[in-house]
This record gives C-alpha cells, structure tokens and sequence, in this order.
C-alpha cells in the first residue's frame, strides 16, 4: 500500500459488513414457513435490537423478494429506529469482493469484519460464490457466519438430518480451507462482534483498541476484559492462548 492509498485509507471509518447471499426467494425454503420466519426474525434483531446499529448491509436480494426489500424501506427510516445502516443491493453470482470493498470505500468505509448469513450454508454462503465468507476470510478479514440466518436447499436429509449434514459440511470445509482462525460460527446473537463509529466490540464492550485483536474465545480472568491470542500447540490440552489486558 504506497503512501497516498494509506492515507485514504485511514481516513475512512472501520466498518462491520453485513452480507445477505441469496437471503430469499428460495422456493423450498419459503415453503418452510418456520425455518424463513425463524431466519427473518433474527435478522430483525440484529438490525433493529443488537447494539451494533451502522453496518454496511449487503444484499444479493431481487426487487421481487417482497420481505427483504420491505426490511430495506423501514431501515431507510433512520429517525424513526435511530439507525444508521448502510444498504446496498448488489447483483448477485457476479459481483465481487473486490467490488463490494471498492464500494464501500466510495461510501467512506473500509471493511474490517463481517458477518454472513443467507441459503445453502456450506455452498454459497461459504465457498460457493465470489463473495462468499471463505474469500473474506482469506482475505484476512473476521469472518462470522450467523448460523440461524441460514437455510439449506441442496442438502439432502429429512428435518433435523439435514441441517446436522450441512453443519457438519460447513465445519469440514472451514478446517479444508484453513480459515479457522478467522471464520467462526454464530448461534447466538450476543456472541457477534462488530465496530461502533470506527471502533471495534468485543463480546463485553468496547476494546479501545482500532487494531485489537478480535476475542476468539472467552478467557477466565481477573483482570477484566482479556483478548485470546493463538500463542502455540500444547500436545496434552490443543492450543494456548496468550492475554493482553484491555485498559
């Protein structure tokens, strides 16, 4: 990065993206009447409830899909929900990361984490599309895919079976692509970590640190608020993890 792309860079406020992938409009997913109110209702929460209220949300989403583009319009509405999100509609299978980043820059932001949800867990959600979760975190970014938010259609199983198999594909195609020290799975909202006005979130609050380390897992201490760093393998107990105290 030569001098005058780092200004820029600096100059823009850290941002946590929201991508939405094929989100709606899967026929034997909306069949599925409790699975598609169960996805939508969390999405709502995130968007309308969770304490992170600015992201940069993504969607692949067809003028058609009535529910998503009736979200979008009641997001527009900043001064009634205090809000401050930022939508974009992209056109889906072919765009970009490249692209999606070169927007968000126009809008003044850059990307430092983000959150994926949408159909087809381990295919396009994961691996399967340009932007999926995997190239994002390959591309170094935290990457955390919220699992409730997500459908599968292309997995075979009946009920229960099938949701088993598509986690159980998502895990091992995590640990091939070896993205697991950047790629975590959500299944519970207050777990997703996020940026505040350029600031980064952990899991308990504010970090104070722009470039602190992401909290991988919850470290016992009593010292406050820590942040786990992979520091090397133990043969008996698997890996260590070395603590920084956040002042």
């Amino acid at each position: 990065m030569d001098t005058e792309e780092l200004e820029k860079h600096l100059k823009r406020e850290s941002k946590t993206l929201l991508l939405l992938i094929e989100f709606e409009g899967v026929p034997d997913l909306q069949n599925d009447k409790e699975l598609d109110d169960l996805r939508f209702s969390y999405l709502k929460e995130l968007v309308f409830a969770h304490p992170a209220k600015s992201l940069l949300i993504v969607s692949d989403h067809h003028p058609r899909n009535y529910r998503l583009r009736a979200l979008f319009n009641e997001l527009k509405d900043e001064g009634r929900f205090k809000l401050s999100h930022t939508l974009v509609n992209i056109p889906s299978i072919k765009t970009t990361m490249e692209e999606i980043n070169n927007i968000a820059h126009e809008k003044g932001f850059n990307i430092e984490n983000v959150l994926v949800a949408g159909c087809n867990t381990s295919g396009c959600v994961f691996d399967s599309l340009p932007y999926s979760a995997k190239w994002w975190a390959k591309a170094g970014h935290f990457t955390q895919i919220i699992l409730p938010m997500c459908g599968d259609y292309e997995v075979n199983g009946v009920g229960p079976e099938k949701y088993m198999k598509s986690f159980a594909n998502l895990h091992n195609k995590i640990k091939q692509a070896s993205v697991f020290r950047n790629t975590e799975v959500i299944a519970d909202l207050s777990r997703v970590m996020y940026y505040v006005s350029g600031q980064q979130l952990s899991r308990k609050q504010l970090s104070g640190k722009k470039g602190a380390k992401w909290q991988l897992i919850d470290v016992p201490s009593e010292n406050g608020d820590v942040f786990g760093e992979l520091e090397e393998a133990d043969p008996n107990y698997g890996y260590r993890f070395a603590t920084t105290r956040i002042e």
